[in-house]
């Protein structure tokens, strides 16, 4: 009955993008519901199944192995997957797709330029004031806890310098494509060039996240300004983008990249389902208000607060995997997590429903505008979209308001100077 489920899960996702893809065409693959779906069910369907196939292959102290996962749980989990898929199913009943096969852009040189400044001065801002000496990271967590251990000071440079030459990055690739859209030759010498310095700057430990989205953007803005790329060759990518993640982080533990024999575990992926199964198998009794609606504050910078933020991510850590959060590891929550200590059933249901509308609506009001500002706004909502099924369900509201406004802000500034 679980596999089951999952089967129908994905047909209804099928259904789905195919009623959006009627009136977007091209366009769908820039929708953010479409690929928050498609996350919802990658990130929860695929544990299921390789726990139900390959469980034979976890190592003795793998965090699913000592779990032990029974097929009840599975079920349990299944079920809520087919349920948030109908809360996506059912909002496109109120959702208003029209027909938009063409959208006008403002191309602007000037524009490209300030993009370049902002990234230029940025750089020069880590350099000079973040430059901490020749520190080796060998994974993650030491990344994380190097940086939960700075001060708070430093913690706001860290974070709005490396998350905004990342963001600027992907922005200034949206455009690039979009400016030279009929220069194949500058965009494949561009590509070129990308490939390259990602070749000699890349670092297997800490960089998979943020290359990732630089790709999907790369992909993304080839599909929509160069060249439209079929359903079949974008499904062919992500297949393929999901097998190299997945192959990534099995170097990490020691295996072999793009070999199959060594691929039986799926990192981030186990680590969300295995924290859906803490929670079911220990409910929570309580959990703070400003935990619940971290998603809501968030973006308001720390020093404006008079409590200290607490992310569901970081409470979970701290109660149920405390050794772990102290070596500077995380775990994420999980969109079906949060619906373990609320209403169960029902609320996978309503935020499913609810992230449809929400970003369906947004995109809808991109398509329509001309305005770079927007744009702006909509690319950050695009690659941090994802965080509501690896996060919190509104978590993606954090960093989108956040950089957005900050961003913005900063081009309409240079704007003026120029």
């Amino acid at each position: 009955m679980t596999i089951f489920l999952i089967f129908i899960s994905w047909i209804s996702f099928s259904f789905y993008f195919f009623y959006i893809y009627r009136f977007q065409k091209k366009n769908i693959f820039f929708n953010s519901s479409v690929l928050v779906f498609l996350f919802f069910l990658i990130y929860y369907s695929f544990p299921i199944l390789f726990n139900i196939f390959f469980s034979s292959n976890y190592s003795y102290d793998y965090r699913l192995k000592n779990l032990n996962i029974t097929n009840k749980e599975n079920f349990y989990l299944s079920l809520n997957i087919f349920i948030g898929c109908m809360g996506f199913l059912v909002s496109l009943i109120f959702i208003k797709i029209k027909n938009i096969l063409y959208k006008d852009y403002i191309l602007s040189r000037d524009y490209l330029l300030i993009l370049l400044i902002i990234l230029f001065f940025l750089s020069l801002i880590k350099i000079y004031f973040l430059n901490f000496g020749n520190i080796e990271f060998t994974n993650r967590a030491e990344v994380y806890l190097f940086a939960r251990e700075m001060s708070l000071g430093n913690r706001l440079l860290n974070k709005f310098v490396n998350i905004g030459i990342l963001y600027i990055q992907i922005i200034f690739l949206f455009k690039i494509f979009q400016y030279y859209s009929s220069k194949k030759l500058i965009i494949w010498f561009f590509i070129f060039l990308y490939l390259l310095n990602l070749y000699l700057n890349f670092n297997v430990y800490t960089q998979r996240s943020e290359i990732f989205m630089q790709i999907t953007v790369i992909i993304i803005a080839y599909n929509l300004f160069v060249n439209n790329l079929s359903i079949r060759s974008m499904l062919f990518i992500t297949i393929s983008l999901f097998f190299i993640l997945i192959s990534w982080g099995s170097i990490r533990e020691g295996g072999e990249f793009l070999n199959f024999a060594t691929i039986n575990k799926l990192g981030e992926f186990d680590m969300i389902y295995a924290n859906f199964i803490d929670l079911y198998r220990d409910k929570p009794s309580e959990i703070s208000l400003k935990t619940k609606f971290y998603d809501f504050y968030g973006f308001i910078p720390s020093f404006l607060l008079w409590f200290e933020k607490s992310s569901l991510s970081i409470w979970f850590l701290q109660n149920y995997h405390l050794d772990y959060y102290a070596l500077g590891g995380g775990y994420g929550f999980g969109i079906l997590s949060e619906s373990i200590y609320g209403f169960g059933f029902i609320e996978t249901f309503f935020r499913t429903f609810i992230l449809s509308l929400i970003l369906n609506y947004l995109y809808k009001k991109y398509l329509e505008s001309m305005s770079n500002y927007y744009e702006v706004f909509y690319i950050i909502l695009f690659i941090t979209a994802p965080q509501s099924i690896r996060n919190t369900s509104f978590s993606f509201m954090v960093e989108f308001i956040q950089f957005g406004l900050i961003i913005n802000f900063v081009i309409f500034i240079l704007k003026k100077i120029i």
